[in-house]
């Protein structure tokens, strides 16, 4: 079978839909390593199309995003590090004990 991962936004009861998006993984499927996704910017420009409507002219770009997990899980921590870095993101080191640190705040809020 053939699949072509999907992403979908959830949406609440109350309308308001999630700002994290998922993709519903079929049975015996595991997450995509990359997933290709266009990105649309509109231009200043405009052109016409067969109807003889002006619309605006649109720079489409392919952009590829990595699941993480698996660089972390097969690359060296230092390079993988380095990825984080130029992503924005604290090192996994940092990252491990900032999560840590909410976690046990919540823990203990919980039992308090």
């Amino acid at each position: 079978m053939h699949w072509i991962p999907e992403i979908v936004y959830t949406q609440s009861a109350d309308g308001k839909s999630s700002k994290i998006p998922s993709i519903n993984l079929p049975k015996g499927y595991d997450a995509p390593s990359v997933l290709f996704i266009f990105s649309n910017r509109e231009t200043d420009e405009k052109d016409v199309n067969e109807e003889g409507a002006e619309v605006p002219v649109v720079e489409v770009e392919l952009m590829q995003y990595a699941n993480i997990n698996l660089l972390r899980d097969n690359l060296p921590v230092s390079t993988y590090n380095e990825i984080r870095a130029a992503l924005g993101l604290k090192s996994l080191e940092e990252a491990i004990g900032e999560g840590k640190k909410i976690t046990d705040s919540v823990r203990k809020n919980l039992t308090e």
